[in-house]
């Protein structure tokens, strides 16, 4: 399944981010900072990941961020 998710680079998104990869699921980011969420997922095992950057504000990166993802993880 692929699941677009949002808030990868906090602390409980980043162990969600782990814990999807880990159980076989194909995640796409939204994330603010590209270099940020390489940061906090590289020492979490699972960078790179596809990212969209943008945030839940911009329209377009949302719609971006869904496009050919199963389900969404707000």
């Amino acid at each position: 399944m692929k699941l677009a998710l949002t808030g990868a680079t906090g602390f409980l998104g980043s162990h969600l981010a782990e814990a999807l990869r880990r159980g076989g699921h194909e995640v796409k980011l939204l994330v603010r900072s590209r270099d940020k969420a390489r940061r906090i997922l590289e020492r979490r095992g699972v960078w790179p990941l596809e990212t969209v950057v943008g945030d839940m504000a911009d329209a377009a990166a949302v719609a971006a961020l869904l496009d050919g993802c199963d389900a969404a993880v707000h």
